[in-house]
């Protein structure tokens, strides 16, 4: 099981089905479902390895290169704050943070939309 869907576990969680309703209705269904699609993605593309802040780092930085856009860029960052931003805030860290801006600098250009390659 990858770290993208152990975050539950491993925080010896014990939320409420109330509670995990709410924080699911915090977020529209097809957010969730891009969410989940840009995860799989990149759990994929890590892997056995653990998602730490340089490889995500390292993750956008390779899509950048393959010119997605900064919006979908900026997507992976936020599916991966909202799935592990809580339990792991150091994974969408400063180094993720700075290659972001970079990202978002450099690809101007680009587009709004997600172009699958």
């Amino acid at each position: 099981m990858s770290e993208l869907t152990t975050e539950e576990k491993e925080m010896g969680l014990a939320i409420s089905e109330d509670t995990k309703e709410l924080i699911r209705s915090s977020v529209a269904l097809n957010t969730i479902k891009a969410y989940r699609k840009v995860t799989e993605r990149l759990e994929s593309w890590l892997g056995d390895k653990p998602l730490t802040n340089d490889l995500l780092a390292a993750y956008i930085t390779e899509l950048h290169h393959q010119s997605k856009s900064p919006s979908m860029i900026a997507q992976v960052a936020a599916a991966i704050k909202w799935r592990v931003g809580q339990s792991h805030p150091e994974v969408v860290g400063e180094v993720t943070q700075r290659t972001l801006a970079g990202i978002r600098r450099e690809g101007k250009d680009r587009g709004r939309g997600q172009k699958e390659t």
